[in-house]
């Protein structure tokens, strides 16, 4: 047995822990730097190797060496090695993070054998506990691979690589070894070892025990929901909304689609990821070990899908991909705002960089797709797109959303040329799409969105925009802010420092929220001149209209509390009090069974209220609180839900709706966009108030007048010879109008699934507004534009620009300013000309 100090001056020892750390620093550099992968997996199993050899010759293999532990760091190298191989060729998916962490704890244990007798004994428990939790998760992944073993004997002949395979077989038997090796059977250890055992048989237990009771109820849920749920609706909405929403129901949701299964056919050195959403495949033997004992959910991947979107917010993973994404990265956000507090509104531009970090490889340049999700404030548009090709910015176009998709998927699923492409989706988010972004190369994109600002405590909010896309954890960011008009006072984060009159800035690392605010100011009078019309804003003041509320609608999901359901009904039960189940059916509330209702009714995920079955909608109130998921309209196209939704507001009918809070469901965003509502919201103070002053908000918008009412904001369209001012107002005044002038005019439309009307694409084309009909689109060239036929509108606002305010020359105007510039050009050059 050697001592301590022969240990520390164990020349094979020392020599083994050298190599470890150079290949543990050969294998997380990829992480940090641009590396062939390739080239460091013939280092990796050439450390080794030379390793091995050195163990052999130095005969420390031979009996009564003390060669275990010095082959125990040939082992990690070689575990090592084996993930630098699964770099290459996948047989294990990426590894969860709790398995990342079983490995290095696992390693570090072993190697910490060689001092076992040097050390405490609470740390000799310590070790052998851990190698008991270790001895399972090992013989799992030996179990795992034993399709490939006789695969890998064969190979093994012309390819030592494929000996890799053998690695978690021999990390399980040389775990025995060491039991054997110190007696850890033995009464002292004994207890240690089997409750290290027991805690990975446990946990594997649990989990499985688990899944079962979760899968249980979803299958049964979604054949209950399949047969005799409601009709009306996909049979998957019905199910997402009773989900137990908790780690392992995501987990089933994901597997095939994210987690591996116990499928056969993925253990192949040649495995390739498949993706059904955006997110890298993951092995995670909890999952493989259930879905092998209890197998899977009964629901189709596409339905999955769906509830992954409605439930956990998975949409942006889900966009329809032409190529992958993998290894992009945002590597820098300059966003530029101007903030106007007398006309209550903002512009902002984000100029993103991406970055590919794809390793070198011979077959491919590593063209990848980018995409991004912008989640706009409300009542915000997006006014400019550019992309930046061979250096330049080159300007989107704006055309129809049909148009710009179509030439998109053509020229990047065919072709692989530049273009970017800016889409409206439901829930006021955009989805910005970038294509190629090419091997150790940078793309730049530009986006201008314009908002109103909010009017909170009589302060002004600016919010951010926020987005996901490539990771931006590591991003670098510039901020500036430059307030506009009259100084007003400025609450900034403390990060940003002042630069100039009403100018701040801030630098550092990319944030993906944040808010200011300013004084609150009076909306000018000033306004903004275009072709004819004139745009000012106005204070906004609600109307409001008396009504007398005979029946009351409960919209009740998870949002709601006990005490809020019961607080609500105590304020309306002398009227007829209504709630829905899952079959729309709408049940009258009494004292004897609301306790029983709003019991179910508060497990619900979320909540769809059928508004359509609502009889007298002039006297109907419906109370309702938004929760942060639910599916959206395009979810249930093809269904009878949405197809009474439809036939309910055809004829332009809006039901009085009051949200306790501020947050609002997709599903309830979408048609209060649509100007579905008669809208308020508040606390149950100030619903106990409207109810007994029996007056509700009046909607007074027609066309030629739209209402912010978060920004107290009206604007008004006029003709231009009505203009209250010589037109100083910025172009944004337009945008803003057309924007939600399109939504209020087109919601019927989008709602009943038919085409927008011809006026509506008109507008945005004139305003440059991307919306639900139209979309921005950059190409790289002139041909491309012809080919899809894509024209630049010649009377329209264009692209919107920071410093961008005063009104735009009318046609009489430019003719007038053209015969001006004539005569000043012959009164220079006359002379010459004479």
């Amino acid at each position: 047995m050697l001592t301590l100090k022969e240990k520390w001056n164990d020349t094979v020892w020392s020599t083994g822990m050298l190599l470890l750390l150079v290949q543990i620093l050969l294998f997380v550099a990829p992480l940090l730097f641009q590396i062939q992968t390739e080239a460091l997996f013939m280092i990796h199993i050439g450390l080794a190797g030379c390793y091995f050899l050195v163990l052999l010759f130095s005969g420390r293999l031979k009996k009564g060496r003390e060669g275990l532990h010095v082959f125990w760091i040939f082992l990690v190298l070689f575990l090592i090695s084996a993930y630098g191989l699964n770099r290459q060729m996948e047989v294990f998916q990426s590894a969860t993070l709790w398995m990342c962490w079983v490995l290095v704890i696992s390693c570090i244990n072993y190697l910490s054998f060689y001092f076992f007798t040097n050390m405490p004994g609470r740390l000799q428990q310590l070790q052998t506990f851990i190698l008991g939790a270790s001895l399972p998760f090992y013989a799992y992944l030996a179990l795992y691979l034993v399709p490939l073993y006789g695969i890998s004997l064969l190979a093994a002949i012309g390819i030592g690589i494929s000996l890799h395979t053998f690695v978690p077989l021999l990390f399980f038997i040389y775990s025995v070894v060491l039991i054997k090796r110190y007696q850890l059977t033995g009464s002292r250890y004994r207890y240690a070892l089997m409750a290290g055992i027991a805690f990975s048989v446990i946990i594997t237990i649990c989990f499985v025990f688990l899944w079962c009771v979760n899968l249980s109820h979803i299958n049964r849920k979604y054949g209950d929901a399949s047969i005799e749920g409601n009709p009306a609706l996909p049979a998957w909405v019905n199910t997402a909304r009773t989900l137990p929403q908790n780690m392992v129901t995501e987990k089933m949701l994901k597997t095939g689609l994210v987690y591996e299964t116990a499928d056969a056919g993925h253990m192949s050195f040649f495995s390739l990821p498949s993706r059904s959403i955006d997110e890298q495949r993951k092995h995670d033997p909890l999952v493989i070990t259930s879905s092998l004992l209890a197998g899977t959910i009964n629901m189709a991947d596409e339905k999955r899908i769906k509830v992954l979107e409605a439930m956990y917010q998975a949409r942006h993973q889900a966009q329809e991909r032409l190529w992958l994404g993998d290894h992009l990265f945002t590597d820098k956000v300059d966003t530029k705002v101007a903030i106007w507090p007398s006309f209550r509104m903002s512009y902002t531009e984000l100029g993103v960089v991406i970055s590919n970090q794809a390793p070198p490889s011979p077959w491919s340049d590593g063209a990848e797709e980018a995409i991004y999700s912008f989640q706009l404030p409300q009542g915000s548009v997006v006014t400019s797109l550019s992309l930046w090709i061979n250096g330049r910015e080159e300007k989107g176009l704006l055309t129809t959303k049909a148009q710009a998709d179509t030439a998109y998927k053509t020229i990047v699923g065919v072709q692989r040329r530049d273009p970017s492409v800016v889409h409206w989706q439901e829930g006021n988010i955009i989805t910005v799409r970038v294509f190629p972004v090419l091997r150790n190369q940078h793309r730049k994109f530009k986006i201008g969105v314009t908002s109103p600002l909010q009017l909170r405590n009589n302060q002004l909010y600016y919010t951010s925009v926020f987005f996901k896309g490539p990771d931006w954890s590591g991003a670098k960011a510039t901020t500036e802010v430059q307030v506009m008009g009259p100084q007003t006072a400025v609450h900034l984060p403390l990060s940003f420092v002042r630069a100039g009159e009403q100018t701040y800035l801030q630098s550092g690392s990319y944030k993906t929220d944040w808010e200011m605010s300013v004084s609150n100011t009076e909306p000018s009078g000033e306004a903004f001149v275009f072709n004819g019309k004139a745009w000012h804003p106005e204070p906004y003041t609600p109307v409001t209209d008396t009504t007398s509320f005979t029946h009351v609608y409960l919209d009740i999901n998870e949002a709601w509390t006990s005490e809020e359901c019961n607080t609500a009904y105590q304020m309306v039960k002398y009227k007829k009090v209504y709630v829905a189940n899952e079959k729309d059916e709408l049940t009258q509330v009494t004292e004897e069974n609301k306790s029983r209702l709003f019991k179910e009714l508060r497990q619900y995920r979320f909540s769809l209220f059928p508004f359509f079955r609502i009889k007298e909608p002039f006297s109907a109130l419906v109370v309702s609180k938004g929760t942060f998921t639910s599916p959206v309209l395009h979810d249930l196209k093809g269904h009878g839900f949405l197809q009474q939704l439809q036939q309910c507001f055809a004829n332009g009918q809006r039901i009085k709706l009051f949200n306790i809070g501020d947050t609002l469901s997709p599903y309830i965003r979408t048609l209060k966009e649509f100007r579905a509502f008669h809208y308020a919201a508040g606390n149950l103070i100030q619903l106990s108030g409207l109810l007994r002053s029996r007056q509700f908000v009046a909607g007074t918008e027609n066309d030629n007048r739209i209402e912010l009412p978060e920004a107290g904001m009206a604007i008004i369209q006029s003709d231009s010879a009505l203009a209250r001012s010589n037109g100083t107002a910025p172009d944004h005044l337009m945008r803003l109008f057309a924007y939600n002038h399109i939504l209020q005019k087109s919601g019927t439309a989008l709602l009943a699934g038919e085409e927008v009307p011809e006026p509506v694409i008109t507008e945005a084309q004139q305003a440059y507004v991307v919306s639900p009909a139209s979309s921005l689109i950059v190409l790289e060239t002139q041909q491309d534009y012809d080919r899809f036929d894509i024209k630049a509108s010649k009377n329209s606002l264009q692209n919107a620009a920071h410093q961008a305010t005063g009104s735009v020359p009318e046609p009489h105007e430019w003719v007038l300013i053209i015969i001006v510039l004539l005569v000043l050009i012959f009164a220079v050059y006359r002379p010459s000309l004479l």
